[in-house]
Parts: C-alpha cells; structure tokens; sequence
C-alpha cells in the first residue's frame, strides 16, 4: 500500500495504459525481470533501449517504507530516439517478463520520436525519455516520465 501511494504522488501524470497482476513463482527469493535484449519483430533503428536495472527483488518491495526509503524498488529504462531520416519514427518494443506468474507475460513500450527545433541553432537533437516499471503489492504499472 504504501508504494502504491508513492506511484499515485510522484507520478500522478504518467500515461498509465498497462496495469500487470502478478504474483511471484517463489514466494521467498521471487523477482519480476524485464528482459530488454530479446529479439524484436518491428525495427527500432535510430532508438537505444539503456536499462539501468531490470530486476527487482520481491524482498525490497516488502520493506520498501516510503519514511525510510526515499525511492522505491523499480526498473529505470532510459530510451533514446536520434532525430534523423534513417530513425523510425516511433518505438515499439515488446519485453518479456520472468520471475512472475500473471495473464500477461509482457509488457509493450511506446514512444513516438518528438522533434524540437531551436532557432539558436540549426543542429539535430537527440530525444530521451526514460520508463518506470514500478511493482508492487501483487500489481505493476509501466510509468513515463
């Protein structure tokens, strides 16, 4: 409950469509992986998918206490779109899940590149976005930021 109101304050307007019952396969040592590196069926040419961390660990979501921890357990995924004419102009990326049992095994990034245009200066600029995987209490929601 309490990591469940830290997902509500901190980010109350992120574009939560995917909302993942789980339950973890081993009650004890369970985990939720998201696993980045599988093969894509859509090209994602001109887009890098940087996992920071792509596990947590069902032991720190049962002591996650929002008084003593300022940040809960969660995956940072940091994406980078290139603005360039070989860049798909958006990123669809399906990732595998592990450690869980749940109706849905996967969950699916998306992100269309946004342009920005400066008149200060006539380079191109590199988008990023990063993603949130935040589980908790039996649930997990995919947030952006």
């Amino acid at each position: 409950k309490n990591l469940m109101m830290y997902v509500e304050k901190e980010y109350s307007n992120a574009d939560r469509k995917e909302i993942i019952r789980f339950s973890f396969k081993d009650p004890v040592n369970g985990y939720i992986e998201l696993h980045l590196t599988e093969q894509q069926e859509k090209s994602h040419r001109g887009w890098d998918i940087i996992p920071q961390k792509s596990k947590i660990m069902k032991r720190d979501i049962d002591l996650y206490k929002p008084e003593e921890n300022v940040i809960p357990p969660s995956c940072l995924v940091a994406i980078y779109g290139k603005v360039s004419i070989d860049t798909e102009e958006y990123l669809s990326c399906i990732v595998p899940l592990s450690g869980i049992t749940s109706d849905a095994q996967k969950i699916h990034i998306f992100r269309f590149l946004q342009t920005e245009t400066s008149e200060s200066t006539s380079n191109q600029r590199e988008n990023s976005d990063s993603t949130h995987i935040t589980a908790y209490g039996g649930k997990s929601h995919t947030d952006s930021s």
